[in-house]
């Protein structure tokens, strides 16, 4: 690093990547030049010199750009290579990122500017540091394996970014300037946001392999569990994962099955007011619903194939969720009237369902799709490298947030396809709730709790529910407390923190630019009510029925015991206020929550908005 430009080198090549400030404008340069016209290299002068493992990508700030860098990395999975040109499975994990800026002296800025230009820093880094990041230097960790071993022999020999599958290339944005630089291709990583687990040693009769479990998030419409619900225009919805469950077998033969979850398709929203279950908001507008769905479900057809999609829909029939399905449930009967294309919808209510511990009715769910899920197959590949079977088609599953209801059945079908891709439907004493192979069977659901876990994390704030329920195939006290408590901090984190956590997803996707000349978006809302404004309010209230109590002079009465009084009426005025709040939301609690300010949605008083 020079105070005027930076050089990255990789002592596998004989160029390197330049990033220098344009002495006429002031912008960032970025080319390729060799050692040799460089004149000597980092680490043969007083440059300081930094060991990286990648760049994430590059940002423009108020006083200059930034660079975010990969400062070390862990190997979480990497098999043999391939002796038929596939290469290795390969997926390492970010462990260390910093952000720094590019050049040693930036734009001078006002205390104002400078002040944004700190938060921007912290909700980047906070957003960077949350996050699960993998990459690989040889491998598309961004494709599934079917996707993956359909490459041909020409897109195989593209640079990993150019086929990189655009969903889930979290970095694409931050890298543009790197991608249009002629002969840094190589320097390019696509970085996604997921949760990968590898078991080796797993054994099931006489089959032994490695269990290699990847979710994939997808960085379209991609926030926070109240801040993005849904579906936009372009047909993409929220917290959509890409879940793949492969078998790494020792003879060199692969299997892999593939499921996603998503926001309902249709275009709502759920604002937080501090009420416990927010209202939902839904567009009446069956054109606009329709058009945005039928973007999806081709997307979706595309993508995982012809033969259809399976939608199991677990949200309740009852109050707002009812009129949610009952949206979704239109808009997806319209579809296949209109259009006659293989789309199979069910909504299972699984909280009906399943009350009083009656998990054995989510037989009836497989029962219902049982015969159109194993029509849609699995991947194979052959140890010599032969494409054996494809999987033609995809379970889409989803509740309103797509996580713990979701969760628990994707595990379901996960287990049920993974003993079809053993050859062992036949073996006997297994259930939709339990393999018969009790080892395996702790090791499977582990890794669908830390899944379960991974995914709410980052879209709710906290582990998932029910997850006692996914390991251990039963509920429990524990698992109920924690239910409860994990309850408590997603009400906490949703009303008053998702609000700053999305401002850090649209910087760090670089949905919003700052830039001097606009107003600073770092501000409070008009009516916002500050926490410590509101414990002046609650003390201003004690104090004047402190001061009615000692004006009323009740008879015997002290001032200790005045002002204990006034400690409670308070403490009740508050506590009542509160209980009104989370049961129905109102003026004071949009006055408290905590909201987007950087890329806020569409304002939700807007007339056509209507209330489900």
């Amino acid at each position: 690093m020079y105070d005027d430009k930076v050089i990255f080198e990789d002592s596998k090549q004989d160029q390197c990547l330049v990033m220098s400030r344009n002495s006429a404008d002031g912008s960032t340069d970025i080319r390729m030049e060799g050692e040799d016209d460089l004149g000597g290299t980092a680490e043969n002068d007083c440059a300081q010199l930094i060991p990286i493992d990648g760049i994430f990508g590059v940002y423009e700030l108020l006083s200059g750009p930034f660079v975010a860098l990969i400062v070390d990395s862990e190997l979480t999975f990497q098999n043999e290579p391939d002796r038929y040109g596939a290469g290795s499975i390969e997926f390492r994990r970010v462990t260390k990122m910093a952000v720094i800026p590019l050049f040693t002296t930036g734009k001078l800025l006002s205390e104002d500017k400078q002040a944004d230009e700190d938060r921007y820093l912290h909700l980047l880094h906070k957003t960077l540091s949350s996050h699960q990041w993998y990459f690989s230097y040889t491998h598309d960790v961004t494709h599934t394996l079917q996707r993956f071993f359909k490459l041909s022999d020409e897109q195989r020999r593209q640079p990993l970014w150019r086929r990189a599958d655009r969903r889930f290339f979290w970095n694409f944005t931050a890298v543009t300037g790197i991608t249009a630089c002629r002969g840094a291709d190589d320097w390019v990583l696509p970085v996604m946001s997921a949760y990968v687990d590898a078991r080796p040693e797993c054994l099931i009769a006489e089959h032994s392999f490695t269990l290699l479990f990847v979710s994939r998030r997808s960085c379209f419409r991609q926030g926070c569990r109240f801040s993005k619900r849904g579906i936009d225009a372009d047909g993409n919805v929220a917290n959509f994962v890409e879940t793949e469950q492969s078998l790494l077998f020792k003879d060199g033969q692969i299997t892999a099955h593939v499921q996603i979850r998503g926001s309902i398709p249709v275009i709502w929203n759920s604002p937080v007011t501090m009420k416990y279950e927010p209202k939902v908001h839904i567009i009446r507008d069956p054109i606009q619903t329709f058009n945005a769905f039928q973007k999806h479900i081709d997307q979706l057809l595309s993508i995982y194939g012809n033969r259809g999609i399976i939608i199991a829909n677990l949200i309740d029939k009852k109050r707002d969720q009812k009129s949610l399905g009952t949206a979704f449930e239109e808009v997806a009967s319209s579809f296949k009237q209109k259009l006659d294309k293989p789309l199979m919808y069910i909504w299972f209510d699984f909280h009906a369902e399943c009350r009083k511990m009656k998990w054995h009715n989510l037989s009836k769910l497989v029962d219902i799709v049982d015969s159109a899920f194993k029509a849609q197959g699995y991947f194979c590949r052959s140890p010599t490298g032969q494409i054996l079977l494809l999987q033609n088609g995809v379970l889409r599953t989803n509740c309103m947030d797509n996580l713990d209801r979701t969760n628990v059945v994707q595990s379901i079908f996960a287990r049920r396809t993974l003993i079809t891709q053993l050859g062992q439907e036949s073996h006997p004493g297994g259930t939709v709730l339990e393999s018969p192979f009790k080892t395996f069977e702790h090791t499977f659901k582990d890794v669908w709790g830390n899944n379960a876990d991974a995914i709410s994390y980052l879209y709710a704030g906290t582990g998932a529910l029910k997850t006692d329920f996914t390991r251990t195939g039963k509920r429990t006290k524990r698992g109920a407390l924690m239910d409860g408590w994990n309850s408590v901090m997603r009400y906490y984190l949703n009303n008053f923190v998702d609000g700053t956590r999305q401002d850090g997803l649209d910087i760090l996707l670089g949905r919003y630019k700052p830039e001097l000349k606009q107003r600073s978006p770092c501000f409070l809302r008009p009516d916002q009510e500050t926490f410590s404004s509101f414990i002046t309010k609650v003390f201003v209230l004690m104090i004047a029925i402190f001061s009615t109590l000692n004006l009323v002079g009740c008879t015997g009465s002290t001032l200790a015991m005045n002002l204990f009084w006034a400690m409670i009426i308070s403490t009740a005025v508050v506590m009542g206020t509160f209980f009104k709040i989370v049961k129905k939301g109102g003026k004071l609690g949009n006055k408290l929550v905590v909201l987007p300010t950087l890329c806020p949605e569409q304002d939700y008083a807007d007339p056509k908005f209507k209330s489900a």
